[in-house]
């Protein structure tokens, strides 16, 4: 694991996009390439969320405005790989990892446009 690319392959630009929207928003990012030893095919994960603030008014879930709140936080692990694509290239894996405060276990997401927009609408009050 290591936040550096592998030789022969770089970040993609929706990676960097997803990375500065979160720091912009005030989420935590994280990002983390494995490659070498026995990874043949090289990918990198992307980790952003953070955690409801003290104080701050509990979201209402865009897709059902009567989900109740069970959690505290947002996390969402999204992936691109190399499996299958040309030498150098990754490809943006179908489905983001997630967990909300409306579904705090472990998920799958629906699409890492919709994690993007997530955090648009949910940005950190004290960004």
């Amino acid at each position: 694991m290591s936040d550096e690319a592998p030789e022969g392959y770089r970040t993609p630009k929706s990676a960097a996009e997803l990375m500065e929207h979160a720091a912009a928003n005030g989420w935590q990012a994280r990002l983390c390439w494995f490659a070498g030893g026995e990874i043949t095919e090289p990918f990198l994960k992307i980790e952003v969320g953070r955690r409801l603030t003290p104080g701050e008014d509990l979201p209402v879930n865009p897709a059902d405005e009567y989900a109740p709140v069970r959690g505290d936080f947002w996390r969402y692990l999204v992936t691109w790989h190399s499996r299958g694509a040309r030498p150098g290239t990754l490809r943006l894996f179908r489905s983001p990892g997630c967990a909300t405060p409306w579904n705090p276990s472990y998920h799958t997401g629906t699409s890492a446009k919709a994690v993007f927009d997530m955090i648009a609408r949910f940005p950190d009050p004290k960004n």
